[in-house]
């Protein structure tokens, strides 16, 4: 999003004929309604927004920026309005890791007035930054597995299949649904 023809890409992307024209974001810059209202009429209508736990203490830690959290919830907050006129899908994807693997519920729940279409729930990788910090950020996959199966049992089937864990072993997921 800072990149400043990032509008006029969008819409060659939709002239040239792409169904689905995406970004993976912050959401950030979505605070910013004539911004995000001129990526919707270039044809913008998927968008992915890492966010990365239920409030700024764990969402901003986690991403080193002050502030990060309430900007991106303004940024969905307009998404919320420009979805009226606009056809967009919005995703979010959430780098799970010990500081936020045990707050699925609490994060779903602040997310539900946003009316996201689909919540990626992604285990930390150990790479770059994560191997940096592996002891301090990568989770025990059982805890995240276990954690997981309790957020979704408390899910209506409607719910859980807008839900889903990435990158973790398969074999530590047996208590899950096989739809997430």
């Amino acid at each position: 999003t800072l990149h400043p023809r990032l509008p006029q890409y969008v819409a060659m992307a939709r002239e040239m004929g792409f169904d689905i024209v995406g970004m993976i974001t912050n959401g950030r810059r979505l605070g910013y309604r004539p911004y995000l209202r001129s990526l919707l009429e270039a044809g913008l209508n998927h968008i992915l927004i890492s966010i990365h736990g239920p409030d700024a203490h764990t969402h901003d830690a986690l991403v080193r920026t002050k502030g990060a959290f309430q900007q991106a919830l303004v940024g969905l907050a307009n998404l919320v309005l420009l979805r009226r006129e606009f056809r967009v899908k919005v995703h979010t994807s959430y780098v799970v890791n010990k500081r936020n693997y045990k707050l699925f519920r609490e994060f779903f729940d602040v997310m539900r007035p946003f009316r996201i279409d689909q919540h990626v729930f992604n285990v930390m990788m150990p790479d770059g930054r994560g191997g940096q910090f592996f002891d301090q950020l990568m989770p025990r996959y059982s805890d995240v597995a276990d954690s997981f199966g309790t957020f979704v049992e408390g899910l209506t089937r409607a719910e859980s299949e807008r839900v889903f864990l990435l990158d973790i072993p398969y074999c530590t997921t047996d208590r899950l649904p096989d739809h997430v």
